[in-house]
C-alpha cells in the first residue's frame, strides 16, 4: 500500500471507527521530526484530557508543545521513534513524566507513562507510519512515591532512636537493623543482616523467644516476648520486644517489624523485690509454725475446758494464721517460678476424680454461695495433680470473694479438640475490657470501690497462670461489667 493510501485508508470512516475503541493510542506518519497524527483513540484522548479535533492532523509536538512538558522527555519520544525507523523494530520507553491540564481552571497535573512504539510498513518493507500505545502508570508511581517517603520517615525515626527497631521478610529473614542494635551488640548493620540475631540469644531463653518469634508468622499476627541478648560488652541485657505485621498494598502478607526495649533494670529490680520477698517469706514461715502450734495447743486446752469463749477466739485466731500462711506461701511459689524451680510433677490421672474431692471440699469450706458442679466424663490428662487442684480451688475461691453472697458459681469440665476445658462461671460485677487482659499479670489487681475490702496481693491468677502454661495448656477469662465472670483454662488429654 502506497503512503497516500496509508493516509486514505487512516481518514477513512470504518478505520476510525475501529481505531477510536482501540486499547493503542494513535497512529503517526514516520515523516520526522513532524510526526503527523493521523488517527488517535478514545482511551487517549481521555488520557491526555483533548478533543480529538484539537490534535488529529497535528504534529505530535505541536499538540503536545514543549511548554508543557520537558524537553528532554520530547527528545526521548522523538528518539524512540527515530530507533523504530532505523532499526525497523517496536522500541518502549519505560517512564517518563508530563504536564497535562486536568480542568477548565488551567490547573496542571504531572502524570507517569509509558511508551510502546510499533512500525508500519509500507509495500517497500520501509518504515511508513508508525503505532504508538500510551499507558498511564501515574497511579502506580505516586503509590510507590507515597511508600518511598513512607518508608524514609520511618527510618528518619528509626535512626533517630534507642529503641531497637528490625523488620523480617515473609520468610522470617531479618531484612532491616537499626543502628540502636549495632550500638548494643557491636555488631555493624551489614553483620546483623547476614548473620542475624539468634546466635546472641542467651541459651535459656533461644528456643523460648524463637517459637514465640516463629509462631506469629504461622498466624500473622502481633507477637510479645521478652529475652536476653548478649551486647558488646559480653554481658547480657534483657530486652521486651512487641512485633506487628507487615503488608503489601496489595494485601498481601510482607513480614513484621519489631520494637525492643532494654529492660534489664526492671527485671535486676524484680529479682531483687523476689530475693527479699522469699527471705522475708522463709523467716516468717518458722514463727507462723510456731504460733500455729501453741494456738493448736491451747485450743485443745480451752476445749477440755469447756471455755467456749476463748475456743471461739482461738479459731479466729487460727484461721489468721492459716490465711497468713497461704499468703506466705504464694509468695514462695512466686519466687520459685521466677527462679525456674518450681517443679512439677507429671503423672496421669482422672481430671473427674480430682473435680469431684474439689466438689467435697468446696461443699465443706463455701456456705455463702451455691456452688454447682456440672457432671464430668472421666478425661485422663498428664499434669501435676496437686497444682491443677490448686488452680481450681483458687478460680473457685475468686468466684466467691467477687460475687454477692447467696449467687451461683458454676463449674465444668469437658473436652473439646483433645483439650480437656475446665471453667468457672460466677454472677459478680463482671471485669471490664481494660482490665481483662491484665488478670493474670504477678501482683496485678483489679482496682475498684467494691473491691477495696477485699483482701489479696494479686498472686493467685499469676500463679494459677504460670501452672497452666507449664501445662503447655491455655488460661484466660471472659466477662461483661454487670453480668459476671467465666475464667477457663486448657489442658491437653
Amino acid at each position: 500500500m502506497s503512503q497516500s493510501n496509508n493516509d486514505s485508508f487512516y481518514s477513512s470512516k470504518e478505520f476510525h471507527n475501529f481505531f477510536k475503541n482501540s486499547p493503542r493510542s494513535l497512529v503517526l506518519k514516520a515523516d520526522a521530526p513532524r510526526f503527523t497524527i493521523l488517527a488517535v483513540s478514545d482511551n487517549y484522548l481521555n488520557l491526555v484530557h483533548k478533543q480529538r479535533g484539537e490534535i488529529l492532523g497535528k504534529g505530535l509536538f505541536e499538540a503536545f508543545p514543549g511548554s508543557e512538558g520537558d524537553p528532554s522527555e520530547q527528545n526521548s519520544v522523538q528518539s524512540s521513534f527515530m530507533r523504530v525507523i532505523t532499526t525497523r523494530e517496536p522500541d518502549e520507553l519505560p517512564i517518563f513524566k508530563y504536564e497535562i491540564v486536568v480542568d477548565n481552571t488551567g490547573k496542571k497535573e504531572t502524570h507517569y507513562w509509558t511508551n510502546l512504539n510499533e512500525p508500519i510498513f509500507d509495500e517497500e518493507g520501509n518504515v511508513a507510519d508508525l503505532i504508538n500505545t500510551t499507558t498511564n502508570i501515574t497511579g502506580r508511581i505516586r503509590l510507590e512515591q507515597a511508600v518511598e517517603e513512607s518508608e524514609a520517615r520511618f527510618r528518619i525515626m528509626a535512626e533517630g532512636t534507642n529503641i531497637f527497631i528490625a523488620m523480617a521478610d515473609q520468610e522470617s529473614n531479618a531484612i532491616y537493623f537499626n543502628r540502636a542494635w549495632s550500638r548494643l551488640t557491636g555488631r555493624s548493620v551489614e553483620d546483623l543482616m547476614a548473620y542475624g540475631w539468634v546466635d546472641l540469644l542467651h541459651p535459656e531463653d533461644k528456643e523460648r523467644y524463637l517459637k514465640i518469634y516463629l509462631d506469629a508468622f504461622k498466624v500473622k499476627g502481633p507477637f510479645h516476648g521478652d529475652f536476653r541478648i548478649l551486647n558488646k560488652d559480653g554481658e547480657y541485657r534483657w530486652l521486651l520486644a512487641d512485633g506487628s505485621a507487615r503488608w503489601h498494598t496489595d494485601g498481601s502478607f510482607a513480614g513484621y517489624v519489631s520494637a525492643s526495649i532494654d529492660i534489664t533494670e526492671q527485671k535486676q529490680s524484680e529479682q531483687r523485690k523476689n530475693d527479699f520477698i522469699s527471705m522475708v517469706s522463709h523467716e516468717l514461715k518458722t514463727p507462723l509454725t510456731s504460733i500455729k502450734s501453741f494456738v493448736q495447743v491451747l485450743q485443745r486446752k480451752a476445749q477440755k475446758d469447756g471455755d467456749e469463749l476463748t475456743v471461739s477466739m482461738l479459731d479466729k485466731a487460727d484461721k489468721q494464721v492459716s490465711r497468713m500462711t497461704t499468703l506466705i506461701n504464694g509468695f514462695l511459689n512466686v519466687s520459685r517460678l521466677e527462679s525456674a524451680q518450681i517443679f512439677i510433677d507429671y503423672k496421669h490421672f482422672d481430671l473427674a476424680e480430682l473435680i469431684k474431692e474439689t466438689e467435697e471440699d468446696t461443699l465443706a469450706h463455701i456456705s455463702s454461695h451455691k456452688v454447682v458442679f456440672a457432671p464430668v466424663e472421666p478425661t485422663i490428662v498428664n499434669a501435676d495433680r496437686d497444682k491443677i487442684a490448686q488452680v481450681i480451688q483458687n478460680l473457685i475461691s475468686n468466684a466467691a470473694k467477687y460475687s454477692p453472697q447467696s449467687s451461683t458459681i458454676q463449674v465444668a469440665c469437658t473436652t473439646q479438640d483433645g483439650k480437656a476445658v475446665v471453667s468457672v462461671k460466677d454472677e459478680g460485677r463482671g471485669i471490664s475490657e481494660t482490665d481483662l487482659p491484665k488478670l493474670f499479670e504477678r501482683y496485678y489487681r483489679v482496682e475498684s470501690d467494691e473491691n477495696r475490702h477485699i483482701a489479696g496481693f494479686g498472686i493467685g491468677l499469676y500463679l494459677s497462670g504460670e501452672i497452666i502454661k507449664r501445662h503447655d495448656g491455655e488460661i484466660w477469662a471472659e466477662s461483661k461489667v454487670d453480668e459476671g465472670s467465666t475464667f477457663y483454662f486448657t489442658l491437653p488429654v
